[in-house]
């Protein structure tokens, strides 16, 4: 299953599980999405659905704002490696780096962390795949318009390879 279908079932997923409040950290899995006979790749849509954002925001504000900021802005000296020799936390609301990264290479480093270079842990088994979706679409409604779209390209790109 390529990359887009995948955000697009998450997407779907969370559109259908925000109808119950209940909801909110739900680890169940997303529908099954069968991809078309065409093998045309398509660029991925920005996720605007209030509730997925909402989930996203509540997400990252209980596991990751203790270290990149209430509003993703991480660290100003996030280029530098700090006393300990490890990177700081990057900001994440399109003012850094982040946005170079395909949706795969994002899921990766959010499960698997970033040591020993960094400090962030590995999430796996903390958080759902779901979860981590709804945390990279919730930074994307921070990047600018510019940003997402310079980022649609290196996505699609990704999944071209």
């Amino acid at each position: 299953m390529n990359t887009n279908w995948f955000v697009m079932g998450i997407a779907c997923f969370f559109s259908v599980a925000s109808c119950n409040q209940n909801n909110v950290g739900s680890t169940q899995a997303p529908p099954a999405v069968s991809s078309p006979a065409s093998s045309t790749l398509t660029v991925p849509a920005r996720v605007t659905d209030k509730n997925i954002l909402q989930q996203g925001k509540n997400i990252f504000t209980k596991n990751c704002s203790q270290c990149h900021g209430n509003n993703a802005e991480g660290s100003q000296e996030w280029r530098k490696p700090g006393a300990d020799g490890k990177y700081p936390p990057p900001p994440l609301n399109g003012t850094a780096h982040a946005w170079h990264h395909p949706t795969d290479v994002l899921m990766e480093i959010i499960k698997d962390g970033t040591l020993p270079d960094g400090n962030m842990p590995s999430w796996e088994g903390k958080l759902s795949d779901n979860e981590i979706m709804a945390v990279i679409f919730w930074l994307q409604s921070l990047w600018t318009d510019e940003i997402f779209k310079t980022w649609q390209g290196i996505d699609l790109s990704s999944r071209e390879e």
